[in-house]
């Protein structure tokens, strides 16, 4: 099975307002909500990363089996919350 690799498309920006980091793309705007989405963003903006490794991230500091699920689900929330944003 391949790895999945997220990565920011071609002309994707930070963005800050407020204390908030977000990513703009051709005049659209979508701000984090969150302190993991803003985790999540902050590792993609250094460089393309693995499904897998953004999840180990979220890991940190957890207890792996309490946390899989909302992990998970968190991924799930930031794609679907930035996808525009984002090439696989």
């Amino acid at each position: 099975m391949d790895q999945i690799i997220l990565t920011l498309k071609p002309g994707v920006t930070l963005a800050e307002r407020g204390g908030q980091i977000g990513l703009v793309l051709q005049g659209r705007i979508c701000f984090t909500k969150d302190a993991q989405q803003a985790e999540i963003l902050r590792a993609l903006v250094l460089q393309s990363q693995s499904l897998e490794t953004l999840m180990a991230l979220l890991h940190r500091g957890n207890t792996p089996l309490e946390n899989d699920h909302r992990i998970s689900l968190a991924m799930a929330e930031f794609i679907l919350e930035f996808g525009e944003y984002l090439e696989t």
